[in-house]
């Protein structure tokens, strides 16, 4: 028999762990539940975990609406009976996603979540599957120039290892677009908008997605006040829109400075390389950064982290000519992919 396994998402501490303890007590053996009690950390855990159903509680309503909207199995325990409708579907601006009233027996709870759940476990696989995008960081704590070229090295590698790469820059007035020669009439600011007004398809996200030496990018804001106005909750809903419709195996942020919440942000990365030089100075400032992350997220985030020494200057850049081709087929670039791939040079990666 199938395990089910559910994401139950409930701010109301009381009612979790009542719920929690009724299903540990009667079905630890058919059902395996994981509690989350605010969005990011939804995010974070389905990263590592596929679920047959999402059960949605208090503070979660517009999470519920966004997943269903992308197909995903929901189930969402309404706080008054007048919200469920007759057919025990939502009536309250999205009437067809499921519906219980949470107030009511377990067993009847408990009915509808596994019949929600086996209807999802009938079809194919990989069609609910929350997260199949390894997200992946860099960011330089000294403020390395050669962090993005690093990073277009980083996504030209896995590109041509055959894994579908998005990179996204999240760097103020990072020239990437000029640097490169690239096209970017469509950025960051104008998916956003369409995301954050709930308008953002398939096929108009694909309007901001281009392609350049098997690399997806999307341009970065032109306007780096709108980099700073970015928030926690507009980075995770890029990142579920990515995971949800479309079959990117790889999303590479290249994280700059000013960001609000930037510590959080790199929680939601697998791993985070950070280019850096040689030198007390640079040793000083990576120590400044360790401590920030300690303070914010916590010593065990650390291991994440994967510091790289990049003794390369940009001064060597040459305009008039494909850079990343330039770069990629450098000194530059067989020192990344050494790193990369694990040479002598660097067999001890995370320090």
């Amino acid at each position: 028999m199938h395990k089910i396994t559910i994401a139950f998402c409930e701010e109301e501490e009381e009612y979790q762990e009542r719920f929690v303890t009724y299903l540990m007590e009667h079905k630890a053996e058919e059902i395996a539940v994981h509690v989350f009690s605010d969005v990011k950390h939804f995010v974070e855990g389905a990263m590592h975990c596929q679920f047959d159903l999402v059960l949605v509680g208090s503070g979660f309503l517009t999470l519920a609406k966004a997943l269903w909207e992308r197909r995903f199995p929901v189930l969402y325990l309404a706080e008054a009976c007048s919200q469920v409708g007759e057919a025990g579907n939502y009536q309250d601006g999205c009437e067809k996603m499921p519906c219980v009233f949470r107030y009511q027996s377990m067993e009847t709870i408990l009915h509808e979540i596994i019949a929600l759940s086996q209807k999802s476990i009938l079809r194919d696989g990989n069609e609910y599957k929350l997260l199949h995008t390894e997200v992946i960081g860099v960011y330089s704590p000294c403020g390395h120039e050669m962090q993005m070229p690093f990073s277009m090295v980083l996504a030209r590698q896995q590109a041509a290892a055959g894994r579908k790469v998005l990179y996204i820059n999240l760097i103020a007035c990072s020239g990437f677009v000029e640097l490169f020669d690239l096209e970017g009439e469509r950025d960051l600011g104008d998916l956003l908008i369409k995301l954050r007004k709930g308008r953002l398809k398939p096929e108009t996200f694909y309007q901001c997605v281009y392609q350049s030496e098997g690399i997806s990018y999307i341009a970065p804001f032109y306007n780096p006040a709108n980099l700073r106005e970015m928030t926690m909750e507009d980075l995770t809903a890029v990142i579920a829109f990515i995971v949800q419709n479309t079959d990117f195996e790889m999303l590479l942020l290249d994280f700059g400075d000013g960001l609000a919440k930037f510590s959080e942000m790199l929680k939601l990365c697998s791993v985070v390389y950070c280019p850096m030089r040689q030198g007390f100075y640079y040793e000083c400032r990576k120590n400044h950064f360790m401590k920030y992350l300690e303070e914010t997220v916590g010593e065990r985030f650390g291991q994440q982290l994967c510091f790289v020494n990049l003794p390369y200057s940009a001064k060597g850049i040459q305009g008039g000519m494909d850079v990343l081709r330039q770069l990629n087929y450098s000194d530059f670039g067989d020192y990344v992919r050494s790193y990369l791939e694990g040479g002598k040079e660097w067999n001890s990666p995370r320090q």
